[in-house]
Formats: C-alpha cells, structure tokens, sequence
C-alpha cells in the first residue's frame, strides 16, 4: 500500500502565541524539532509513505526546506480546512488505490500504531478516521433550548484520517465545485456516502491550541525523549 501524507499547518495559531513576533504554534520548537515534524517523523517509521505534502503560507517554506530533513511538497493555504486539503491534492500523484493521510500539524503525539491501523482500515473501506470517547457531560443548545447527550453515543475525533485516493479525490472535487466546506476530512467524506470507518483513538494524541497546551507539549516532548 501507497500512502501520501498531507500536514495541515495553514493556520496562524493565535491563541497559543504570547506575542505577533512569535511563529504560529506548529512551527515553534518541542525540544530540538518543530511541532509539526514530530508528527511527520512518526509517520515516516511507516514504509508505506512515498510523499510527503505541508499546507503553508509561502512565508515558511523556506524555513521548512530548511528545517526538514527530507523532501517535501508545499501547498498553499485555503480559506478554510477543505481548501487546504484540496490545494494538497493537487500537488500529488497518486493511483487510485493509494492511500491519503490528513494530519493536524498541531498533533505532535499521535503514534505509528494508530496510523497503521488507520491505514490497514482504510485500504479495506475507503475511509478510516480515529476517535475517543468524550469525558464530560456534553449539552446541545439551539434557540436557547438545552438537550443533554447521551457520552455512550458521542466520540471526539482526531487526526490523522486515511482515506483511498479515487473516492477522497472525488468528494473534494465535489466540493470544490459546490464550494462547501466541512469541519475535518472525514465530515466530507460522509456527506458523499462514504462513512467512515471509527478506529480507536489515543488520549495522548490531542490538539496544541492554546499557549498552555505548547507547554504542556514541551513537557510531554521531555517525558518521550527521557
């Protein structure tokens, strides 16, 4: 199996910086290497990967190109998440049969485990996303109007998502056309009749959003690296 791998690290992360001098949380340092290479040099133990594509404003290529250790594509940020995947298509030649990997580039601590059994997942059903069970009581509100959720049904999803080339190509051509946009890949993938398939997901592989979250972060890096 072929896997392309796409890094999302378009965004400006705002709330985990301390000041408009600091660089946007992906590409500030835990440890020795950037947030998003954490994820990427996870991904790469995988001999199944054959490219490597990051989503960025063209002010940081050169900072990547000469951050990373291997080759990668650049794609131009879109306006919004779908955008962004859809510009990082465009950037790879794939065979039907391939594999497309989406990753947060502010998910540093996700695992080859789970990408490999993402991967097995969604060579056999088009779409595999990972997802864990919600701690907290979890409330809907509309118009003022407050339902409770049942947690036994609800589950936080995460990335990386995996998905077969043809059907995930397809799905965001669709959108593109129609210009919509959706929360994560696997949203899109659902509206177009693929559901995918739910692997289970890892505690450890949560989101850098705030500036408390990066030192969380660089803490967990010291735990790994000790």
């Amino acid at each position: 199996m072929r896997v392309h791998l796409i890094i999302l690290a378009g965004g400006s992360g705002s709330r985990a910086r301390l000041s408009e001098s600091e660089r946007p949380k992906q590409y500030q340092r835990l440890d020795s290497r950037m947030v998003l290479q954490w994820s990427i040099d996870e991904f790469s133990k995988s001999g199944n990967v054959v490219s490597t594509t990051v989503v960025a404003s063209s002010a940081y290529y050169e900072l990547l190109q000469s951050e990373l250790p291997y080759e990668v594509n650049f794609a131009p940020a879109g306006e919004t998440r779908t955008g962004s995947t859809w510009n990082a298509l465009q950037m790879i030649d794939a065979e039907p049969d391939d594999l497309v990997a989406v990753h947060d580039a502010a998910r540093p601590f996700a695992t080859i485990e789970l990408f490999e059994k993402l991967a097995e997942k969604a060579s056999e059903c088009d779409a595999a996303v990972p997802g864990i069970t919600v701690p907290d009581t979890t409330i809907q509100v509309i118009d003022n109007k407050v339902d409770y959720l049942n947690r036994s049904h609800l589950r936080a999803v995460q990335t990386p998502q995996l998905f077969k080339w043809e059907s995930f190509y397809s799905a965001h051509k669709s959108a593109a056309e129609s210009d919509k946009s959706y929360s994560d890949d696997g949203s899109l993938m659902a509206a177009n009749g693929v559901i995918p398939h739910l692997v289970e997901g890892e505690e450890g592989n949560w989101k850098v959003t705030t500036s408390a979250d990066l030192s969380r972060a660089r803490l967990r890096a010291v735990e790994i690296l000790s």
